[in-house]
């Protein structure tokens, strides 16, 4: 009896020992598994968990990490079946069903994820992130007042939570309660200055309310934050759009598209079309082939109505090519579009100021300098044409004298005499 005992005994600390070996294996696939899900490395993760449930079948915890995996990979299918496992080897597993529920309002189905966040609740009232997570499947079913409670008390249970915030912030966005949602994204953002998201989405809020400076501010933060953040991309180079800076706009819509080749936005595919063409019409413009500069801006005026840069360019060609009743037409256009167009102004001034037209040269040149002060072109054309102004008034002065002065038979000759004369004066010295 004493030997069998003994034999049973060790059988028993073998199958023990052999079982807490498999618990180790387990672990360290688990583990690994956890590595590889912090490095992005989803694949990789799931097949360690699986390797780990295949060897301890019955740990609701892996089940959970390889559903927050398949979660990550965006296969929710397969995300809910792990979730339901998990639940079934451990009822009580909060973040098994906090994690189905998020995946239920992420298909649309808002009813099943409000159950899984009211079973989180009844296993832990004072949990914030249960109202929080309740809240934002209310929110997606539209139902802005039981969102809203349930994120005030998640504040209530936790005054720090940046995303019990923030999310009240989004619900009063789709209510479109502005200052509220501003005043909810700037304590979330006091509180956690790290998340790209609460930038971006206070910059939305900004850019609807025509603010476009502080929404572009948002956007950077966000992309400092986060260099490959695409949507942070995409909204500052609409806010900048709105602002007239064209170039900005394009090169932020490239980059947003650079970073996910997936990304596209019809408008700007074609604004980089018109980008395109006016850089040909500057390349013949710069070869004095006006002509052909001509056709391409008028092709990028085609495809963008709005572009006043475009319509400035042409104007310059077709002022180098002696049409300046044409350029000035275009200098027009451009200021229409944008009224602050230093340029166009000055440009506009030369026109006139070929044809004689001083004194609405002149005013061209005071308005760009009344833009901007420091524009030094402008100031030196605008000194230009206030000494051609005053010649050309003190000739026609001349000549009235001269002709009312002469017989009449002879004084508009001698006038014009004296014109010429003074003329030709004028270009000696």
């Amino acid at each position: 009896n004493a030997y069998t005992c003994r034999k049973n005994a060790y059988a028993k600390k073998s199958e023990c020992d052999h079982t807490i070996s498999a618990q180790k294996k387990a672990q360290e696939y688990y583990d690994i598994g956890n590595k590889y899900y912090r490095n992005g490395e989803h694949d990789r993760a799931i097949t360690e968990y699986s390797k780990a449930i295949e060897i301890n079948p019955r740990y609701a915890d892996i089940y959970n990490s390889r559903g927050y995996a398949y979660y990550s990979k965006g296969e929710y299918d397969r995300a809910i079946n792990d979730y339901n496992k998990a639940i079934e080897l451990n009822p009580k597993h909060v973040l098994a069903y906090t994690n189905r529920g998020n995946v239920y309002w992420l298909k649309g189905d808002y009813d099943r994820a409000i159950e899984d966040h009211n079973t989180v609740i009844g296993i832990n009232p004072k949990d914030d992130k249960g109202y929080t997570n309740r809240g934002i499947a209310y929110a997606k079913k539209g139902e802005y007042i039981k969102a809203i409670s349930d994120f005030n008390k998640s504040i209530e249970l936790n005054p720090k939570s940046d995303l019990g915030y923030y999310n009240r912030g989004c619900a009063y966005v789709d209510k479109g309660e502005y200052e509220q949602a501003i005043s909810d994204y700037n304590r979330a953002i006091e509180l956690n200055s790290k998340d790209a998201d609460f930038f971006v989405d206070r910059g939305k809020v900004y850019y609807t309310k025509g603010n476009y400076d502080r929404a572009i501010g948002d956007y950077s933060n966000a992309i400092e934050i986060n260099p490959k953040y695409a949507e942070a991309y995409n909204a500052r180079a609409t806010a900048y759009h709105s602002k007239n800076e064209f170039d900005h706009a394009i090169a932020d819509y490239r980059k947003a598209k650079e970073i996910n080749s997936k990304y596209t936005n019809t408008y700007f595919e074609s604004f980089i079309n018109v980008d395109e063409y006016c850089k040909q019409g500057n390349d013949y413009y710069d070869k004095g082939e006006y002509d052909k500069a001509i056709e391409y801006y008028s092709k990028a005026i085609e495809l963008n109505p709005n572009f006043a840069q475009a319509y400035n360019n042409r104007g310059n060609a077709y002022y180098n090519k002696g049409e300046c009743d044409r350029a000035i037409s275009d200098y027009n256009r451009a200021l229409e579009i944008d009224s602050r167009y230093i340029e166009a102004y000055n440009n506009r001034g030369n026109a006139y100021f070929k044809i004689g037209d001083y004194a609405c040269a002149i005013e061209d040149y005071n308005k760009a300098v009344i833009i901007n002060p420091n524009y030094t072109q402008a100031r030196k054309n605008r000194e230009i044409a206030y000494i051609r102004k005053r010649h050309h008034e003190r000739l026609v002065f001349l000549t009235i004298i001269l002709c009312s002065s002469i017989p009449p038979t002879i004084g508009l000759g001698v006038g014009l005499f004296f014109i010429l004369r003074k003329k030709v004066k004028y270009c000696q010295r």
